[in-house]
């Protein structure tokens, strides 16, 4: 602190200043804290990777990988789009689709979610890069997507797939 007959108003302005700085941290990490109680949120992602809508377990499980598989501007519009709480309206019949659902339910099914689809990248066109991320991006998302969904499931989100990449397969 200096000599004992000088005041040491520079050395206490920069301790003021440092704990000034260590009480915000603190603030705001009381406000993220609170937000996450106040919303029941879950803690393993990101606060703006929180979907606005309910999700099921799967689906949060998917949003959890998309969350450290995902970058740059495709991760962005990812965020995006789960702050839509419109943002697939059929969402919860995919979710309820049983295992065993025959062809014809599949196929309504993708033919349902098919425009949801493209309204949301159109929407959100930065999710259309989804596509062309890392071979290993592309292989964690198909392994996410075998471990937490049914095999009816996942022939209608393939299903979407290829009527959005072939416009000529629609019905099928």
């Amino acid at each position: 602190m200096g000599d004992a007959d000088e005041h040491p108003e520079e050395a206490l302005r920069a301790l003021d200043a440092k704990l000034a700085a260590t009480i915000e941290r603190l603030r705001q990490a009381r406000v993220e804290l609170a937000g996450f109680l106040r919303r029941a949120a879950p803690v393993d992602v990101a606060p703006d990777m929180v979907a606005a809508g309910e999700l099921s377990s799967a689906d949060h499980s998917f949003v959890v990988v998309m969350s450290r598989v995902l970058s740059g501007s495709t991760l962005d519009a990812y965020k995006q789009m789960l702050q839509d709480p419109e943002h697939l309206p059929a969402g919860p019949e995919l979710d309820e689709l049983p295992a065993d659902a025959d062809e014809r339910t599949r196929g309504a099914l993708a033919a349902r979610l098919l425009p949801q689809i493209r309204d949301l990248y159109a929407k959100h066109p930065g999710l259309q890069g989804m596509g062309t991320e890392s071979r290993r991006v592309a292989e964690t998302v198909d392994l996410a997507l075998t471990d937490l969904y049914n095999p009816a499931q996942i022939d209608v989100m393939r299903r979407v797939g290829r009527m959005l990449r072939d416009p000529q397969t629609e019905g099928n």
